[in-house]
């Protein structure tokens, strides 16, 4: 009876504190679930990885755009969050604007791969290869 007893009121005891966090957890949900900035540009600029598979894929005579609509897809999802994760290093007004400015190159990429507009594509590919080194001189 007693361990019967004890179970019970470590279940509850679990489950307040369970109960409890979770309020927590949920006000933290978009931090939580907002990839690091290290984890966004290895995906997309690892050797093989997005930006070098994009560029690419838009070289060839022949695009494959649903390749191509998946990968800027990806692209477009990744920079949309990168300025949610805080300033590593200088300025964060700089910070902020330019990973706005990187988050609406890479949606200008993933709309010409929707359209497959091969020239709207390769312009924005042209804006995305820009942004990197003023971003990484002033917070890399």
């Amino acid at each position: 009876m007693q361990r019967l007893f004890a179970a019970g009121v470590g279940g509850v005891l679990l489950g307040v504190v369970l109960f409890s966090g979770s309020a927590s957890v949920g006000a933290d949900k978009d931090k939580k679930d907002v990839p690091s900035v290290e984890d966004i540009m290895k995906v997309i600029n690892k050797p093989k990885g997005l930006h070098k598979a994009v560029g690419k894929a838009l070289a060839e005579d022949t695009v494959k755009w649903d390749a191509v609509a998946k990968m800027s897809k990806e692209y477009n999802e990744l920079a949309s969050v990168l300025g949610k994760n805080p300033c590593p290093k200088g300025n964060a007004g700089s910070w902020d604007k330019l990973c706005k400015s990187y988050a609406a190159d890479a949606k200008a990429l993933d709309e010409a791969a929707g359209k497959k507009d091969k020239a709207a594509a390769v312009t924005a590919m042209g804006k995305l290869n820009k942004s990197c080194q003023g971003c990484h001189d002033e917070h890399r």
